[in-house]
């Protein structure tokens, strides 16, 4: 989901979309005809999806924690 975002992925990441592509979407901007507005919408969910996933997973490494 990352990839679809131009300059989001750091410049040491190696992920290379599959071949042949799983859907025709090159990134946001082609996706929402640059909308600012709509992309700018769509990187605050992304931003809070990751949070969330943090957080579910800072959740569960503490509870594998608190068994040992």
């Amino acid at each position: 989901m990352i990839s679809l975002f131009p300059n989001l992925l750091p410049q040491s990441s190696s992920f290379v979309r599959a071949v042949p592509a799983l859907h025709e979407i090159a990134d946001v901007d082609q996706l929402f005809h640059r909308d600012s507005e709509i992309i700018t919408e769509a990187r605050y969910c992304l931003h809070h999806l990751l949070e969330d996933i943090r957080e579910t997973s800072n959740a569960q490494l503490q509870n594998q924690f608190v068994k040992i």
